[in-house]
């Protein structure tokens, strides 16, 4: 081997351990979809706590999308690069996350509830689906013999952000650790919601 073979080996063993790191905070950053039902409540009482868990529109949407929207990103990426594809739908999804409160309309607050709560499941499960399978296959380009190694640590990162991000909502929203009365928030943790987003 001359010293490029051996300098272009050396380069894509570091692609190949870039893509898993990458690979693993993606799919990090998406698990974060399962702290909803750690901040459902707050949400609810952000709202003013009289409307029913948003968990029970936000699941049934978020999954649905999810799952129609998973073929379609491989479909996408044969006409666009794969990291264009992943930043995009990340800027997207972690943008429309605070932008959802800001649509609140005070005369009419439980139809700014159910939208915030459908858009949400619906931006959030559209991106997910695009961008689920996407890290695996960058991996697998530089790991064709070892797909279950590869599938385990890249999606050990959905499993980890779901750990971490619950940990982390609940020190932005609720950081003295009020208690919640018949279900409620308090204010002062309610006002906390938007932010944490």
């Amino acid at each position: 081997l001359d010293s490029n073979d051996e300098d272009t080996e050396k380069e894509y063993k570091c692609d190949g351990i870039r893509s898993l790191v990458g690979g693993f905070l993606v799919e990090m950053v998406l698990g974060n979809q399962n702290t909803w039902g750690n901040i459902s409540l707050y949400c609810s009482s952000y709202f003013g706590g009289k409307y029913p868990s948003p968990l029970a529109l936000f699941l049934p949407i978020f999954l649905f999308l999810k799952t129609v929207f998973l073929p379609v990103s491989g479909m996408i990426v044969q006409h666009i690069s794969i990291k264009t594809l992943i930043a995009r739908l990340l800027r997207d999804m972690l943008g429309a996350d605070a932008g959802q409160f800001h649509l609140a309309d005070e005369k009419n607050p439980e139809s700014s509830f159910y939208f915030f709560v459908i858009s949400y499941a619906a931006l959030f499960g559209i991106a997910t689906g695009l961008s689920y399978i996407l890290p695996l296959r960058i991996c697998y380009e530089h790991y064709p013999g070892r797909r279950g190694l590869v599938s385990g640590i890249v999606i050990g990162g959905f499993g980890f952000g779901t750990f971490v991000f619950t940990f982390v909502s609940t020190a932005l929203i609720n950081p003295d650790n009020l208690p919640l009365i018949d279900g409620i928030a308090p204010p002062e943790v309610a006002q906390n919601v938007p932010e944490a987003l």
